[in-house]
């Protein structure tokens, strides 16, 4: 009587129990926060956010002489340049004439700013004080300053570089005590010699420094989890609609099955297939401006703090293209450009609709550093006598820029990427290594 009293009790027990627990799961809902129609909720990355002023930098400053040409042998100075630069009242703004020269051959000396891409002439008006809105539209990717005693007020060239494009001139108000300024840096900073590069690829003239003063360095890093809820929020509206699966170049997929991140290693691509369904709206819709790629992917960037820099890591604009809907920032390290093949040192990004398509990015921050053994890094005449001679991976009539950087590696065990100095030549195929058989080995 005993035994199936406990039996009875038992199996009450059991049913009670599979009931509650039905229950739960029928009411049950995942701990996620949902965004409001098309967008993200608010995660964040634990990176900053960043403004024109401080992405747009230049990728050189150099200074004329005559026929000669110099710059900084230490390159985080050109940051110290430019700062003081930017503060320079600029005012008069107006349209260079069709065909006129810019007048370097007249100037006894004067200051040439490459930036690495074409940028809107809309934002001047935030990268210096001006007393004008700036409605020109145009572009530039260098500034001549021409500061000199040969011209009755000093003269601001923003130079497009294209011969489609209508260049700009300013003048700058205080000269006497901007010309006191450039001499007497002139008179205390060190500077090293610049090797004008020819090339049939390039209008413009590319100067490489003779002898970089370029320092390798080892970096501790911090990784991001891709499976955490937190980054996953960044891209996807509803976390839990995620399924996972292994992809099969290696790394994993992520999918909603309206959008899709992919991550290899450290490195993750984002895309968005609902921008693609409209593709064709866009085109007659959506202003096709280099402004509006550096506005949209900036705001996109800021949304989720994405941008992860720390001891003397940035990231500045270097590539913006009207033609693809694409703009990339890049790592600099200590003012020289960085270079990943595994896509390391990028942001990039891809707009349609308004909208982010794809998105590509490091999932890791270079955090801690520490000295690294001597590179033997060619001069810049070594380079030019290589290249001319057969002796790189490189044609000399594909050239259309020659930069020195870092190329980014990681040290076998996984603890450690290396910022190893190298020499970089951008070809119609992109930015590759230069590598020379007898000095620098192979890649």
């Amino acid at each position: 009587m005993k035994l199936e009293l406990f039996k009875t009790i038992l199996l009450l027990f059991l049913v009670a129990l599979s009931v509650t627990l039905t229950l739960n799961i029928w009411s049950y809902q995942g701990n996620y926060e949902y965004a409001e129609e098309d967008q993200a909720i608010d995660a964040k990355l634990n990176g900053t956010k960043q403004t024109k002023r401080n992405v747009i930098k230049p990728s050189q400053i150099l200074f004329h002489e005559g026929n000669e040409t110099f710059g900084y042998k230490n390159k985080v100075k050109e940051t110290e340049f430019y700062s003081n630069l930017r503060e320079w009242s600029l005012y008069n703004f107006r349209m260079m004439d069709e065909g006129e020269e810019i007048p370097t051959d007249t100037a006894e000396s004067w200051v040439e700013i490459v930036f690495p891409t074409a940028i809107p002439t809309s934002v001047i008006n935030e990268l210096f004080p001006t007393d004008d809105s700036l409605l020109y539209d145009s572009e530039f990717k260098r500034i001549y300053m021409i500061l000199d005693g040969t011209l009755q007020q000093g003269q601001v060239i923003f130079a497009s570089g294209d011969p489609t494009k209508m260049n700009l001139r300013a003048s700058v108000q205080n000269i006497a005590q901007i010309q006191e300024f450039l001499d007497g840096t002139q008179q205390t900073e060190e500077f090293t010699e610049y090797v004008n590069v020819t090339s049939l690829e390039q209008s413009t003239s590319v100067y490489i420094p003779n002898e970089p003063e370029i320092v390798g360095r080892k970096y501790r890093y911090t990784a991001i989890n891709p499976d955490t809820s937190t980054i996953q929020s960044i891209f996807f509206t509803n976390p839990s609609s995620i399924v996972s699966s292994p992809n099969p170049e290696g790394g994993q997929v992520y999918s909603d099955s309206q959008r899709e991140v992919t991550v290899r290693g450290y490195y993750m691509e984002y895309t968005n297939f609902l921008t693609s369904e409209n593709q064709n709206e866009q085109i007659n819709t959506v202003p096709n401006t280099i402004e509006h790629l550096l506005n949209t992917s900036l705001d996109y960037i800021n949304t989720h703090d994405g941008w992860l820099i720390d001891e003397g890591i940035q990231f500045y604009l270097s590539e913006l293209n009207r033609l693809t809907n694409s703009i990339e920032y890049r790592m600099v390290h200590q003012n020289y450009p960085v270079f990943s093949y595994e896509g390391l040192a990028t942001m990039e990004l891809t707009i349609q609709n308004m909208t982010v398509y794809q998105y590509r990015r490091p999932l890791m921050r270079l955090t801690q550093s520490y000295d690294r053994e001597p590179t033997d890094l060619m001069t810049g005449k070594e380079v030019l006598q290589a290249i001319t001679t057969g002796q790189t991976n490189v044609s000399e009539n594909e050239i259309q820029d020659i930069q020195v950087g870092y190329r980014i590696q990681q040290q076998p065990g996984g603890q450690i990427f290396d910022l190893i100095p190298t020499w970089f030549v951008k070809t119609y195929r992109g930015w590759q290594g230069i590598y020379s058989i007898t000095q620098q080995g192979g890649e």
